[in-house]
C-alpha cells in the first residue's frame, strides 16, 4: 500500500510535561471495539474499576469523565491502564493521538491534527509550498474506491494545494480562487463527470488562468457589507458546542470589537509578513485533511466552505491578539490555530454542523464568503 502524508510526519513527538494541555483532560475519549473487548477480559480488582467508569451506548463505548480528567488519569497526571496493564491496553485514541488516517483502497494518507501544539510548532516551521512524500507500507486494502474518481479528485486537490501556495498573490486573493474553484468542482461532481474535474484541475494550476480568473471578480466590497456576514459567521460558530468554556466568551469578545479587530488583523499583516506563509499552511493543513473525502459523498462544497471558514476565524482570532496585546509570536500561532482545531475538528457534532451550513446559511454563500476577501 502507498502511504501519502506530511514530510514531518515521522518527526512527531509528544512533549509530555512540557505541552500547555493535556490529552487527558477535558476531552470525550472512546473507546474502540478491540479494546473493549480486553477491557471485558480484564479481572481482579483493576477490571472492575475499568469497567465501572466505561459508558456503553449504541453509539460505542467511552471512559466517564471525573470532573473534566480520565478517570484513569492518576494524581501524578500518569496513566493507571499503562502502568497496570502495560502500553498495549491502552485504546486506539490514546495510541494514535493526534495521528489520523484515511484510506483510499490501496492508497493512505496520515497526517497530524493541528489540535496538539507539538503538531502547530511543526506545522508552522515548514516551508512553502508544504512538503509530502509518498512511502510504501506492509498493509492490506480493505476497501475499494473507484479509480477514476480517485485519481479526478487526487489531481483537483493537488491544484488547490498550488493556488492556495501560489506567493505571486494575496492569500486573500487566493481563498477567492478556492471559493470560486469550489463552486465549479461542486457542479461537476453534480454531473458526475470526472473529465471535467479532471479539466478544472488542470486550468486551476495554470498561472495565466489564475490571473485572468482575478480580473473578473469585483475589485472592492463594502466595508459595511463585510461586517454583518462576519457577525453571522461569529454567531453561527457561538452556537457551535464547545470544549473549553472560554471558547465561546472570546467569540463574543471579538464580535464586541469587531471593528478594531478587523483593523488590527489588517495591522498585524504589515508588522509580521511571516503570518501569510503560516496562513497558507493552515489552509493546506485543511485542504490535506479534508478535500478528498468528498470521494465518499460528492460533496466538496462543505469542504471548500470550512476551509474558507477556517482561515476567516483565524485572522480573527490573530486580530484579537494583536488588537489586546500588539504581540504576536509563534507561541502565539500555535496556541490559536490549537483552539480553533480543538474545538471544530475534535467534535464530531461541529463539523457536521458546519457541513450543514455549508448549504443551509445565508452568510455561507460562495458570493457573500467571497465578498470577505476582496478588499
Amino acid at each position: 500500500m502507498y502511504h501519502y502524508r506530511p514530510c514531518y510526519y515521522s518527526k512527531f513527538r509528544c512533549i509530555n510535561s512540557a505541552c500547555s494541555d493535556n490529552c487527558c483532560i477535558g476531552w470525550e475519549i472512546d473507546i474502540d471495539e478491540e479494546s473493549m473487548k480486553q477491557y471485558d477480559r480484564v479481572s481482579g480488582a483493576f477490571g472492575c474499576r475499568l469497567r465501572e467508569h466505561i459508558a456503553k451506548t449504541k453509539d460505542g463505548s467511552h471512559f466517564i469523565l471525573r470532573g473534566e480528567r480520565c478517570p484513569f488519569l492518576n494524581e501524578q497526571n500518569l496513566c493507571d491502564i499503562f502502568i497496570y496493564l502495560g502500553e498495549s491496553a491502552l485504546c486506539e485514541i490514546c495510541t494514535e493521538h493526534p495521528r489520523f488516517h484515511e484510506w483510499y483502497g490501496s492508497w493512505k494518507e496520515s497526517g497530524l491534527g493541528l489540535c496538539c501544539e507539538a503538531v502547530g510548532e511543526l506545522l508552522f516551521a515548514q516551508p512553502s509550498p508544504l512538503p509530502f512524500e509518498t512511502v510504501l507500507i506492509e498493509e492490506e486494502a480493505e476497501d475499494f474506491v473507484d479509480d477514476a474518481w480517485f485519481s479526478a479528485l487526487f489531481a483537483a486537490r493537488e491544484s488547490a494545494f498550488f493556488l492556495l501556495q501560489y506567493g505571486a498573490f494575496s492569500i486573500e486573493a487566493r481563498l477567492s480562487l478556492l471559493l470560486i474553484y469550489g463552486v465549479h468542482l461542486q457542479d461537476a461532481l453534480d454531473c458526475e463527470d470526472t473529465a471535467q474535474v479532471k479539466a478544472l484541475a488542470s486550468s486551476y494550476r495554470n498561472p495565466d488562468f489564475l490571473r485572468e480568473t482575478l480580473k473578473n471578480l469585483p475589485m472592492s466590497s463594502d466595508p459595511d457589507h463585510k461586517e454583518p456576514i462576519l457577525y453571522g459567521i461569529l454567531d453561527f460558530y457561538s452556537s457551535l458546542e464547545s470544549i473549553d468554556p472560554k471558547w465561546h466568551e472570546h467569540l463574543q469578545t471579538i464580535k464586541e470589537n469587531l471593528p478594531d479587530v478587523l483593523s488590527a488583523q489588517n495591522d498585524l499583516l504589515h508588522s509580521r509578513p511571516e503570518c501569510i506563509r503560516e496562513y497558507e499552511q493552515f489552509a493546506v493543513y485543511f485542504t490535506f485533511r479534508y478535500f478528498l473525502k468528498s470521494i465518499f459523498d460528492f460533496d466538496i462544497r462543505s469542504r471548500i466552505t470550512l476551509i474558507a471558514l477556517s482561515c476567516i476565524l483565524l485572522f480573527l482570532l490573530d486580530g484579537e491578539q494583536w488588537r489586546t496585546s500588539k504581540t504576536f509570536s509563534l507561541p502565539d500561532r500555535v496556541r490559536l490555530a490549537k483552539a480553533y482545531s480543538k474545538e471544530i475538528e475534535y467534535c464530531e457534532e461541529n463539523l457536521n454542523a458546519v457541513a450543514d451550513a455549508a448549504w443551509e446559511e445565508t452568510y455561507f454563500s460562495q458570493k457573500d464568503l467571497l465578498s470577505l476577501f476582496v478588499s
